[in-house]
């Protein structure tokens, strides 16, 4: 369906108000656990008169598609458009929640940095690729160039064995083996989402998938997910499939290596000691043999 939503219509803050004109916005994307509200730190303070800061809180669990519609909206403003043809494929509904715009101007003229980390990174990188395809009806005039710079942090660009860890099938499918940690995830998504959000401390998203007790047949499409397969867990529309190595070698090369004009960074890190080599646990960088 194309609507029906308990949130359609409703305004959001996503809490992090752009302050000036005076140059390209700094947008930060949270990854899965965005929900948390620590997820940034104090990097969230650090907006500036001269630098403005932006954040945005995409659901975490939601594909790199569907993540990049709602950054989309909450950036520009204005309802959410999953697309009409992508809906469709997928069995979700085509829109989202409402919201104000942090930075309504948002064009090619005054563009943006884009800062993802994990899978805020790669959802970055469909962002500017539905910018550059004109994916957002109603804004004709989208290109990659409303994208100034994108920087990654500890993002799956390449995919993720931890998919498969998860319990996602190693063949390319988007089948979850029964009773692995992705599969029972999944589960209990579906009964955080049909019980609602003011029942629960965090905002999970997902509304497009229409989970709340609120819908007509949210309880049939439940006990179908508990007891059988569910479209949002199996269907490969969700963030757990996006981070596979068989999705972004499909993506990688939907989006291709980049676009002129935008400057592309990409930091790892490592939860090694400073100074230690974390190909060599225990060695020291740099150390003579």
């Amino acid at each position: 369906g194309d609507g029906g939503d308990m949130w359609a219509g409703t305004s959001f803050d996503c809490g992090c108000h752009r302050l000036s004109e005076e140059g390209p916005p700094t947008q930060q994307q949270a990854g899965s656990r965005g929900f948390w509200y620590k997820y940034w730190g104090e990097a969230a303070t650090l907006s500036t008169f001269e630098s403005p800061v932006l954040c945005v809180w995409p659901a975490g669990f939601a594909s790199l598609h569907d993540r990049a519609c709602e950054v989309f909206a909450q950036i520009k403003g204005g309802v959410v458009d999953y697309g009409r043809e992508h809906s469709e494929r997928c069995g979700h509904a085509r829109y989202g929640r409402c919201y104000e715009g942090l930075y309504r101007e948002w064009d090619a003229e005054h563009p943006i940095h884009l800062v993802g980390h994990s899978l805020g990174g790669t959802t970055g990188r469909m962002l500017q690729h539905l910018l550059h395809i004109g994916h957002f009806e109603g804004h004709a005039d989208t290109s990659a160039d409303w994208v100034a710079s994108l920087s990654t942090i500890n993002a799956p660009l390449n995919g993720s064995p931890v998919a498969y860890a998860l319990g996602l099938q190693s063949d390319g499918s988007s089948d979850v083996r029964a009773l692995s940690c992705g599969w029972l995830l999944g589960r209990v998504v579906h009964v955080a989402g049909f019980l609602g959000v003011p029942l629960l401390r965090y905002d999970i998203g997902m509304d497009q998938w229409q989970l709340g007790w609120w819908h007509g047949g949210s309880l049939v499409r439940l006990a179908s997910a508990l007891v059988g397969r569910s479209p949002m867990v199996e269907g490969g529309d969700n963030a757990a499939y996006d981070c596979s190595v068989h999705a972004m070698r499909k993506w990688n090369a939907e989006m291709g290596p980049g676009h002129k004009g935008t400057y592309y960074m990409s930091f790892a890190g490592t939860s090694e000691d400073a100074g230690v080599d974390p190909r060599r646990p225990g060695r020291w960088a740099g150390a003579v043999e």
